[in-house]
């Protein structure tokens, strides 16, 4: 369809349901009650790692009922009609969305539609964990800015609570021989509650009102990529193989039977930002690491892209019915993860960004030039707008780029053997000699890049030099790593460089010579983001794979301690030469190559 044809869409309605009493951390366990008669021994813990401090429930302490998912789902939706001024008669076009629908079928939107009374609507279901949430949104937006629904709602809900009762452990394999819940199911359980949330979309903002303009939608799947990181109706040992799958069982084989409950997939998070959420996952909330990978990939920019971030306690915001009845309210603002500043329609050119359920892609809302694409819509008006935004495509783009370096790499015979556990000394010894002449040539390459640039960016030329003063002796450790690992300096001194390491080391000083090299400032998000963010797990699982002792593995070790910070740094350079579309293009090309030459570096090592 021609883009001239396609109309504005806006959110002028927005509502949620909070289902019973705010329950407090204090009596979790009276709603979802205690495995094996037991307090939780993951419990708090879990309740430290995610901050809640209260959440609610859509039963009562003895696990009956007080809703049903698609009745959560219907009172936001109709919540949201009434706060657009609109009534279900309006409607048009419902996206529904959820982990798990009150039946296996039909669709979770059928069953919002006849809780609501609507007539004859488009409905369409949408079951991805977190991600289908903003999936339902995309579909309301598409549908209105085609021209094929003058009102649109999109709804998510989840009902959590009800698979969390020790009935569905007890017994099973999702418990020890102590009758422990498992750590990866039993932190669900002090993680998630329930509720709803809806918002409304129309081609014209609401007259009288304040509405969000919404520009575009990106979502990316990494599921090619790595096992469920959330799932249900599999064991945790065979959750990667689909004909496991509690389906597949018989008749008698309910989905949590052999232990096929609910549960997700953890790993440590060292030096983690509070406020970020930094792991990718793709649809279906696949995410998690296949064995031995060390997890999946968490994108550098994330703490530029998500800065700001309010992550409310759940159920903190509006009231409760000490009966047990639904509230029903419009989202304000930073409420439940789907409270929006409703701002002027007709000055909101630059949205502010936001985490909004990171079971799914990266989610940004914003402007940008020439594609009129969302992510999800943010909290906060930008204050300076043409630069914020731009800085905030540039990122988004840098992140798609990333994602398919990583997959690269993971691709390449000799991580396959790290991440696998066949990684031998010899493996070692051969990536850090590759390695090394890279990076040897790392600070020379950023000297020559700060001496090309003019008087009109001094600032930025002092960060280059700074950042080259800190890196030019860190190839030095890289040598002392590979002696205490068994080798000997004069063979890593004397080796010479891989065919992948001469085609970086030229593409990189070839960049750095041109006149404001601006460009290269991808490539250092490139590099560093992969210091930040596979330096350390690579160290750990060389240590732990080869018995070395901890002098053998401190370069990694070090980069991922350090590089997040360069990471920082990075956002500050960007605001030094943007905006620029010109630039903007020409450091996600660099950033490109980069990553391509990289790559190719690793898989010249052989395995």
């Amino acid at each position: 369809m021609n883009s001239d044809a396609l109309r504005e869409v806006f959110i002028t309605g927005t509502g949620s349901v909070l289902p019973g009493a705010r329950v407090g951390n204090d009596r979790m366990e009276d709603f979802i009650g205690r495995v094996g008669g037991r307090p939780s021994a993951v419990g708090r813990r879990a309740l430290r790692w995610n901050g809640i401090e209260g959440r609610h429930y859509a039963l009562t302490p003895d696990g009956a009922p007080l809703h049903s998912n698609a009745s959560m789902c219907a009172g936001a939706v109709q919540a949201a009609l009434d706060d657009a001024g609109l009534g279900v008669s309006d409607l048009q076009h419902l996206g529904a969305a959820t982990t798990q629908g009150d039946y296996l079928v039909p669709g979770h939107a059928g069953a919002v539609q006849a809780e609501l009374g609507a007539a004859a609507l488009e409905a369409v279901s949408y079951q991805s964990v977190c991600a289908s949430a903003l999936m339902a949104a995309k579909g309301a937006w598409l549908s209105v800015r085609a021209g094929e629904a003058d009102v649109a709602a999109a709804c998510a809900g989840e009902f959590s609570s009800r698979w969390f009762r020790p009935a569905f452990y007890e017994g099973t394999a999702l418990t020890d021989r102590r009758g422990r819940v498992r750590i990866e199911a039993d932190f669900l359980r002090f993680t998630l509650s329930d509720g709803a949330g809806a918002v409304v979309m129309e081609p014209r903002p609401r007259p009288g009102g304040r509405s969000l303009k919404v520009r575009w939608i990106d979502m990316t799947s990494l599921a090619g990529r790595f096992d469920p990181c959330m799932w249900a109706g599999s064991t945790f040992a065979d959750r990667a193989d689909l004909k496991s799958a509690w389906s597949h069982g018989g008749a008698g084989d309910g989905p949590c039977r052999r232990g096929h409950g609910v549960a997700a997939g953890l790993r440590p998070a060292e030096n983690r930002d509070p406020g970020v959420d930094r792991g990718v996952a793709g649809e279906g909330g696949r995410g998690a690491d296949r064995a031995g990978s060390g997890g999946p990939p968490a994108m550098p920019l994330f703490r530029a892209v998500v800065a700001g971030r309010d992550r409310g306690a759940a159920g903190k915001y509006g009231g409760h019915d000490p009966g047990g009845e639904m509230v029903h309210h419009p989202a304000r603002e930073r409420q439940c993860g789907l409270g929006v500043d409703l701002g002027d329609a007709g000055r909101l050119s630059e949205i502010g960004a936001r985490q909004a359920g990171r079971d799914g892609a990266v989610h940004r809302a914003g402007e940008r030039a020439g594609d009129d694409r969302i992510h999800d819509a943010g909290d906060r008006v930008m204050a300076d707008g043409a630069m914020q935004d731009q800085i905030q495509d540039t990122l988004r783009k840098l992140a798609v780029v990333f994602a398919d370096f990583e997959q690269r790499l993971e691709a390449t015979p000799l991580i396959r053997k790290l991440t696998r556990g066949r990684f031998e000394t010899a493996d070692y010894h051969a990536f850090l000699i590759n390695l090394r002449q890279q990076v040897k040539d790392g600070s020379l390459w950023m000297s020559r890049a700060a001496s090309s640039i003019d008087e009109a960016h001094l600032e930025l030329r002092s960060s280059l030099m700074k950042h080259a003063v800190t890196e030019h002796r860190d190839f030095r450790l890289l040598e002392q790593d590979f002696v205490a690992a068994g080798g000997s300096l004069e063979a890593i001194q004397g080796a010479s460089k891989n065919v992948g390491s001469e085609a970086l080391s030229a593409w990189m000083f070839h960049e750095a010579s041109k006149p404001n090299p601006f460009g290269l400032l991808g490539a250092m998000f490139i590099i560093e983001g992969l210091g930040s963010i596979k330096a350390a797990p690579w160290g750990r699982m060389v240590k732990e794979r080869l018995d070395l002792p901890e002098d053998a593995v401190r370069f990694l070790l070090y980069h991922g301690e350090n590089d997040a910070e360069h990471m920082e740094e990075f956002r500050e350079m960007l605001e030094m030469v943007l905006p620029d579309v010109e630039v903007a293009e020409r450091i996600v090309m660099c950033a490109r190559v980069t990553a391509r030459l990289y790559a190719l570096q690793i898989e010249e090592i052989a395995a």
